[in-house]
């Protein structure tokens, strides 16, 4: 029941959204191009995202259990979350739907442990549109990010990838006391583990994090593109940090209305025309389950091997 209340609320403040709007519909159907190539783009964002992720989401979880998956099983269940996400809600998806995924092709973990390495990427993946977001304000012109964007950008996150390896395993423990509690306040049990973190496994975290980030950001480049809503690649990076922290806060499933408005304040503060911005809003969702849908399709074939379990290194007295 909270969950279609979730998905009633997405709906009805993206319709609002798109009232606010007041796009020219016969204008949306004079602009509407579809270009099969920009497509192609979008899947490819989608897929590089999802293969980072799954990479990342297996080193953690082969770091702090002895589980041992097989690659494809990561990658599906990635797929498969976020697809379920856009209908229901997305930290539902993340925290429990992932960990459920692994418990179903043969892990033997709790669930509190099988959360710990998503709320380590969550760490990265706060912390990325934070500093990009520092980057779109400063680069800020009224139509645009000026001259250089590109260069620039590309500073500011090699700098964020140096200076968050660093903040991994301190904004982890943060972040999993307050999921304790919460989870405590909610009267549900949750054993708090230790988490050590190695430096090799925080670069490599950082440096995973960093290559979704911008998958994603060709992901949403490619789908606004295809439908010819936004062409401009740097005024959707320049937006790109406030969708993504939207999406973070959203509750709606796939951040339906939430994140669309992310989406629409940023894209408006670049003076695109709200015709453009409400066609880009829709083509994003129609494009992200169109994505997910046959990710999960195709990678589920390869997801049905059981697992390698392995028992936790031993400790010398």
């Amino acid at each position: 029941m909270e969950a279609s209340a979730r998905f009633l609320l997405g709906v009805g403040l993206l319709g609002a959204l798109i009232w606010f709007l007041g796009p020219d519909w016969e204008e949306v159907g004079r602009r509407l191009r579809v270009r099969p190539a920009w497509f192609v783009v979008g899947l490819l964002g989608t897929i590089a995202a999802s293969t980072f992720g799954a990479i990342r989401w297996r080193l953690l979880n082969e770091h702090l259990t002895p589980t041992r998956l097989p690659f494809a099983t990561y990658f599906h269940y990635i797929a498969l979350t976020r697809l379920v996400g856009q209908f229901s809600s997305m930290l539902l998806m993340d925290f429990l739907g992932r960990g459920v995924g692994l418990r179903t092709a043969g892990s033997k973990q709790g669930l509190g442990r099988l959360v710990t390495p998503v709320i380590l990427e969550r760490v990265v993946d706060v912390i990325f549109p934070l500093i990009a977001l520092g980057w779109a304000v400063v680069w800020h012109e009224p139509t645009g990010p000026r001259e250089g964007w590109a260069v620039a950008l590309a500073i500011t996150l090699a700098v964020a990838t140096v200076g968050i390896v660093p903040l991994v395993r301190p904004a982890a423990k943060v972040i999993l006391w307050a999921y304790g509690r919460l989870l405590q306040w909610r009267g549900r049990p949750f054993s708090r583990p230790e988490v050590v973190v190695p430096r090799r496994i925080a670069i490599a975290v950082t440096l995973l994090g960093l290559g979704r980030y911008v998958s994603v950001l060709v992901q949403f480049a490619g789908i606004g593109a295809a439908v010819s809503a936004v062409d401009d690649l740097g005024v959707i990076a320049s937006a790109f940090p406030v969708s993504q922290l939207s999406a973070i806060l959203a509750i709606t499933p796939g951040g339906l209305g939430v994140q669309d408005a992310g989406w629409a304040g940023a894209l408006a503060w670049q003076s695109v025309d709200e015709t453009s911005i409400a066609m880009f809003v829709l083509a994003i969702h129609a494009g992200i389950i169109l994505n997910f849908a046959l990710l999960t399709v195709l990678s589920l074939p390869l997801a049905g091997r059981r697992s390698r379990m392995q028992p936790p290194p031993e400790t010398s007295p």
